[in-house]
């Protein structure tokens, strides 16, 4: 036992510097030996994770990217976009079909690939691209959303996107609006009077502050095709540019942002949106409220809070401490959030934010009974809050009160049936694989759910789904104990022990840095 320690607390520590190479031979029985004593902390979702989990931390880090398959993806994506922005628009769309060709097929990849190839303006590309998927199930409604929401009416050919991508690089990356604007007017009927070229000469007259032909183009634009989000969102943008913020307001409520799944797009126009409330607003504690929001949207974090901390000392704006307690927690400071909470519950009691607030310091504290009893209060003084009713459906089934589970939950699904993380619940708690499904079709980049897939597809010894699960996973999460424990079983699966060993190693490392794992299990 003192020996099995010893190897695994000098793995451990190796792994800070980890090598790719074990400096140990691979042992078959020792992999599964580790597997089976990290199960009991591995095999299920830490559900109190998913109260942290924000819809905005869905980004993928490639710097933090393990997975190498999807880092070469990645790397060749960033290539081709490159060579689009440098006005190397042929070279960048073969370089995308070559992506598409000789890529590793994989669900998830192909729509983050659709969804690139789209903004690049590569359309066929995208429609191609998603064509490739398999599991409908899961992305049926993202590819609906995706061509209703991103792609112009006109069906373009491939010379003609290569036309239209390279007078996009050339407005926004070149300054050569003027020769792009006669180029559009030489090309054929059926493109000039597209709604696509209606919006590239919005962009070329917006670039040249020719803000009221700009207007007239990007409405044009809009009166063929009222869905694409981009023509909404730059209508608001140029609406913004000349002081028309109200206009601009009026404009964004145009978009359907419940039918929009992608988030970036959520993201893109909640930006737009606070950058125009920040500068409408007449009374400046709202506008310097308006503005932090709108630094956190674009993960400024430091700056969102100098501001809101400026706005406590004026006690001038009511909802600065709850986003100032959000932000603490976001960057870690829990100490700063906890003392903000309580400072407010000091001067109202019935601040439903702050018992939520303080809720999720307790939680993530493990002090459970605390952390109920604050989501409760929170409960009572804003029954209207999703957030909180999770909270308390997560907290319940943490601590085992199987009766208060069902009842959150209830009073969740209600509320919100299809909020990813109340369908993910109701996976979890329900034992149901089919609704994990459902909550990836409306978040599809929650890793934990692809993880769970894996896992059911392991234990069914379906190895080709595990693996593209583990793959989607891979694409997304940041450091996952979960991703490379399950990782290790597919590996030894497939016969593969030394790299199983590895990757059960990293799990062991991952999990106690975290506290998944005691650190009296090493």
């Amino acid at each position: 036992m003192i020996k099995k320690a010893a190897i695994l607390f000098t793995a451990i520590f190796s792994l800070i510097f980890f090598s790719a190479t074990a400096s140990f031979s691979a042992d078959e029985n020792y992999v599964k030996s580790e597997q089976a004593r990290l199960a009991p902390y591995l095999s299920k979702t830490d559900l109190s994770e998913l109260v942290h989990y924000s819809d905005y931390n869905i980004y993928y880090d490639e710097k933090l990217l393990y997975n190498p398959t999807a880092k070469q993806l990645i790397e060749k994506i960033n290539a081709a976009q490159e060579h689009a922005k440098q006005s190397n628009v042929a070279v960048s769309y073969y370089e995308y079909r070559n992506i598409l060709k000789t890529m590793t097929p994989n669900d998830f990849y192909y729509m983050f690939l659709a969804y690139r190839l789209s903004e690049t303006g590569f359309f066929s590309l995208a429609e191609k691209a998603m064509s490739n998927v398999k599991d409908r199930e899961i992305w049926e409604h993202h590819i609906s959303s995706i061509k209703k929401y991103e792609f112009p009416i006109l069906s373009l050919k491939t010379p003609e996107e290569v036309f239209f991508a390279e007078l996009m690089a050339d407005i926004i990356y070149n300054n050569m609006t003027d020769e792009s604007l006669k180029r559009i007017d030489k090309a054929d009927k059926a493109l000039v009077n597209s709604d696509y070229a209606s919006y590239i000469r919005a962009k070329a007259y917006f670039a040249e502050k020719k803000h009221k032909k700009a207007l007239n183009e990007i409405n044009r634009a809009i009166s063929k095709n009222e869905n694409k989000a981009d023509y909404i969102k730059f209508k608001a943008e140029i609406q913004n540019d000349i002081g028309n913020q109200k206009d601009a307001l009026k404009t964004l409520k145009k978009i359907n942002q419940r039918e929009i799944i992608l988030a970036e797009t959520h993201k893109d126009i909640d930006i737009i949106k606070y950058y125009a409330l920040s500068n409408s607003s007449k009374k400046e504690s709202e506008s310097k409220y308006y503005l932090a929001y709108y630094f956190y949207l674009n993960k400024d974090y430091q700056r969102a809070i100098n501001e809101l901390n400026g706005l406590m000392l004026k006690g001038e704006n009511k909802q600065a401490p709850e986003l100032l307690g959000y932000l603490y927690i976001l960057t870690g400071k829990m100490q700063e959030a906890q003392k903000l909470y309580e400072k407010c519950l000091l001067k109202n009691t019935k601040a439903a934010f702050a018992h939520k607030g303080l809720g999720d310091i307790f939680l993530y504290q493990k002090n459970y009974e605390k952390a109920l009893d604050e989501y409760k209060l929170a409960y009572k003084y804003n029954k209207k809050d999703i957030e909180t009713l999770v909270a308390l459906t997560v907290t319940n089934y943490i601590i085992k009160d199987e009766k208060e589970t069902a009842k959150y939950l209830k009073k969740a699904q209600k509320k919100d049936p299809k909020n990813f993380k109340v369908l993910y619940l109701t996976s979890q708690i329900a034992k149901d694989p089919k609704t994990v499904k459902e909550s990836i079709k409306y978040n599809p980049f929650y890793p934990e759910g692809w993880l769970d897939l894996a896992q059911t597809s392991l234990q069914n010894n379906d190895l080709k789904n595990a693996e593209q699960y583990i793959n989607a996973a891979a694409f997304i999460t940041k450091r996952s104990p979960r991703y490379f424990y399950y990782k290790s079983i597919l590996n030894t699966k497939k016969g593969n022990i030394e790299t199983a060993q590895t990757d059960i190693e990293r799990a062991a490392a991952l999990a106690v840095e975290k506290g998944k794992v005691p650190h009296e299990q090493i």
